[in-house]
């Protein structure tokens, strides 16, 4: 996808971790006939094939048309390469149905400001155009604190 739209990898002050944002997988949908039996890859929503934001979506426009319209953010440790999904967002752990993008660390290192753009598709929100011809949509900024998150991935384990 567009790195310039979304923001690219920043990198904390003592560059030690890198923050990114990156498609969320999509929760895994069934039919309600279906059977019951969950699949090796976890349980699935039933009925939710259908249903915006979980199995049916909005997407961001013909020139993002292979991006999936969640984003969330990551952090990764340079030293062990492990990677983590920033937790604290608005809309709880998943951030509902809201796109993570534009990270930018703090002078401190241990909090993470970023743009929350409304992804849409609710049930009452009409269809939009793509962002290269409407490109103002409801956003908001925010800060989330990364400190214990860079702890945990900088540990060896």
């Amino acid at each position: 996808h567009d790195p310039g739209w979304f923001g690219r990898a920043a990198w904390n002050p003592q560059e030690t971790a890198l923050c990114y944002p990156a498609e969320r997988a999509p929760p895994k949908t069934r039919s309600f006939f279906a059977a019951d039996a969950d699949g090796s890859d976890g349980p699935a929503v039933a009925g939710a094939q259908h249903t915006w934001g979980v199995g049916k979506e909005e997407r961001w426009g013909e020139r993002y048309a292979d991006m999936s319209p969640l984003l969330d953010l990551y952090c990764v440790s340079v030293a062990t390469g492990r990677a983590g999904r920033l937790g604290n967002v608005p809309g709880g752990p998943r951030g509902a149905r809201r796109t993570l993008g534009q990270p930018v660390f703090s002078p401190c290192g241990t909090h993470v400001a970023y743009t929350a753009w409304d992804a849409g598709a609710g049930p009452g929100d009409p269809r939009r155009l793509g962002m290269t011809y409407c490109f103002q949509r409801p956003c908001a900024v925010h800060v989330s604190p990364v400190g214990a998150l860079l702890d945990a991935l900088g540990r060896e384990g």
